[in-house]
């Protein structure tokens, strides 16, 4: 057993719904990460449910959000879909503006699983403009970098480029070697497809 369901135990005892709720996101969460779906649908079922009896109309949107992740890991999109949007609509009129950003990145992970690059890529600029209002810059550059994938996809790699070019510049700003590679790696890619003979932009 891990210190989460210690830490799980002990919230329990204390009386602390919302430690308890918090703490089977987080397991949720893990066990989303591993591939265990079915204990992660469990861990977000149990929280969703304490959130709800309880009123907490933020944390239950936090849950419906971690449900629709695990239903799209699941394959079923349609079920996805639908917690996403029930988070979203409930973020909104909290007026939640961090989990709004959030919302709009699943959408867009959603459209892009559907093969809709139009519908993801529209879902990322909005969720850019939330990055951007709460100065999210590890969203922004995740997004941009989302954006730029996408549009190299479309061939079209003008908008690609000012994109990626903006990803790399907040990955380095940032100091995030995984978002630094993510990126180069795609710039790599919009180097090859314009024939450019040095496949490394920068």
């Amino acid at each position: 057993r891990t210190l989460l369901h210690r830490a799980l135990e002990l919230f329990r005892a204390a009386g602390d719904l919302r430690g308890v709720a918090s703490t089977l996101d987080d397991l949720a969460q893990i066990g989303l990460l591993r591939g265990e779906t079915e204990s992660a649908l469990q861990f977000a079922n149990e929280a969703l449910e304490i959130r709800r009896t309880h009123g907490d109309e933020r944390g239950e949107a936090v849950s419906l959000n971690t449900l629709g992740q695990i239903e799209l890991t699941r394959g079923q999109l349609d079920a996805a879909e639908r917690l996403f949007r029930l988070s979203l609509e409930m973020r909104e009129r909290l007026g939640d503006h961090e989990g709004i950003l959030q919302s709009h990145i699943a959408l867009g992970v959603l459209a892009y699983e559907r093969g809709d690059r139009t519908a993801a890529v529209a879902a990322w600029r909005t969720g850019l403009e939330r990055a951007r209002e709460v100065a999210d810059r590890r969203s922004e550059c995740f997004l941009l970098n989302n954006v730029g994938e996408a549009r190299l996809a479309d061939g079209a790699y003008d908008e690609a480029e000012i994109a990626l070019e903006r990803a790399l510049d907040l990955a380095e700003e940032l100091g995030d070697k995984r978002a630094m590679a993510d990126v180069s790696r795609n710039l790599g890619m919009l180097a090859l497809r314009r024939g450019d003979d040095d496949a490394s932009p920068r």
